[in-house]
């Protein structure tokens, strides 16, 4: 979908942006997210997209937030267009809750850490409701930067679930590799999913049709800055995860 960093933008790192700038209301913008306000918008676009779909009821925050975005090993990208989150991903890096994937199928996760490859998972993908060709350069940047930041930290492995009809594009076009069959996902009202795999040795090996646009260019080291949350903003969130998240917690 899902490495020395240039200092500067390359010109081919600069006319990636030229893509960006085709959205329709300005030019756009992927990073992480580094303050309360953006993760704040990155959960709301979540909650708005998975209410929509039928996949989670509504709450009085309007806010879609797992206990997994507490801890220091998750990380919120976000697109930005001026003042807008239009789009968003979280990645939740194994640590000490383990991963979501752990509930649904953790003989995947277990095969990974045995290995040696330490893996994340792909979650919360949200996005405004866009045409596709201006959907998917905000999806390659705002994912190629995740990516990056990724192998800069030493993840081996992704995993995803996601419904059936998109396991196709992330398998045929990113890479993945689909593991398991379909099954229900609880806490997104039973929505099927199956589960997808990245391993980035394999994927070194074998260059996926989007190998060069997520690896050829590196991004610039300033797109890896962020500010953790704060232990204030962390007790926020955490509040509205214990009013609002059911007793077990899986991606979608």
């Amino acid at each position: 979908m899902i490495s020395v960093s240039q200092t500067t933008e390359s010109p081919a790192f600069a006319a990636r942006g030229n893509l960006l700038s085709r959205v329709r209301g300005g030019p756009v913008a992927c990073k992480i997210a580094g303050n309360k306000a953006e993760r704040t918008e990155a959960f709301r676009l979540v909650y708005e997209n998975y209410v929509r779909k039928g996949m989670i009821p509504e709450n009085v925050y309007r806010l879609r937030v797992t206990e997994y975005h507490m801890l220091p090993t998750t990380t919120i990208f976000v697109a930005r267009q001026g003042t807008e989150v239009i789009g968003t991903v979280s990645l939740i890096a194994d640590g000490d809750l383990g991963l979501p994937m752990d509930r649904i199928q953790p003989e995947l996760v277990d095969e990974a850490r045995q290995a040696g490859r330490r893996p994340a998972e792909v979650s919360c993908l949200a996005f405004r409701k866009l045409e596709f060709h201006e959907f998917l350069p905000v999806f390659i940047e705002m994912t190629r930067l995740m990516a990056q930041f990724a192998r800069r930290n030493g993840i081996g492995q992704f995993l995803i679930g996601c419904v059936p009809r998109h396991a196709q594009f992330y398998c045929h076009f990113l890479g993945f590799e689909q593991v398991g069959g379909v099954r229900p996902y609880a806490t997104v009202a039973n929505t099927l999913g199956v589960a997808c795999c990245l391993d980035f040795d394999r994927v070194d090996r074998c260059r996926p049709d989007c190998y060069e646009q997520y690896f050829g260019v590196r991004a610039p080291e300033s797109k890896f800055d962020s500010i953790p949350m704060s232990d204030r903003e962390r007790a926020a969130f955490a509040h509205v995860v214990e009013l609002t998240e059911q007793p077990l917690t899986v991606n979608a």
